[in-house]
């Protein structure tokens, strides 16, 4: 699975919103269920290149467009981040810590993107080998708070800590924030610059339940 994925389902999901189109709908088009268009738009399953002609002729769209690189990526990389926190706000709804655990290897473990989740008082409840990588560490769940990075800094120089990061003015505004920008910093000196992507997640009733967030290398 590559980054490429998440941007080819975003692109997806972008057209088949422009006409107003449900994923069932689009399901039936294709003869697929509304399942494997959903993982298809969260760039979990890779769109092999018959199934890219079709889902194109469905949209009525051109096959290439869903290929280019745009101004865009960043939006459409944010669009597919909103349907994976979507993933998330399911998988920990269930109050089984081992099923939780299951899942989230299963839907994020393999993904590119480095990703991670927190309990409501922001503590880290789960992180994938991703966001492993780019901390350059081994979070520490249960322990670590707001975020798996070693530590952050302002794009100006500033330190920021981890209390007034994306992730943790997400969770006290309880609002997604997008657009945002930071420099990550590993225990070996070196640093990235960063977009997080921090998403509240609310239950059925509204009550906060959770945070995730996504992190990429800076995109235009």
């Amino acid at each position: 699975m590559h980054l490429h994925d998440l941007r080819i389902g975003a692109r997806v999901r972008q057209r088949r919103l422009e006409l107003g189109m449900s994923q069932a709908a689009l399901a039936k088009k294709l003869r697929l269920t509304f399942q494997q268009i959903q993982k298809y738009e969260n760039g979990i399953n890779r769109v092999s290149a018959s199934t890219l002609i079709e889902i194109a002729r469905a949209l009525n769209a051109p096959a290439a467009w869903f290929l280019e690189e745009t101004p865009s990526s960043r939006e459409q990389l944010s669009s597919a981040v909103d349907g994976l926190a979507t993933l998330a706000r399911e998988l920990i709804r269930d109050d089984t810590a081992d099923v939780q655990l299951a899942f989230a290897n299963a839907v994020l473990g393999d993904l590119p993107l480095a990703i991670y989740l927190i309990d409501p008082d922001g503590r880290l409840t789960y992180c994938n080998a991703a966001a492993a990588r780019f901390a350059g560490r081994e979070p520490r769940v249960g322990r670590d708070k707001w975020c798996v990075t070693w530590r952050l800094w302002e794009r100006d120089g500033r330190r920021l800590p981890h209390e007034c990061c994306p992730m943790a003015v997400a969770m006290k505004e309880d609002r997604a924030i997008r657009g945002a920008s930071a420099i990550a910093e590993r225990p070996d000196g070196s640093r990235t610059l960063f977009t997080p992507f921090p998403t509240p997640l609310h239950d059925q009733s509204g009550a906060l339940i959770g945070g995730f967030n996504a992190l990429s290398p800076l995109l235009a």
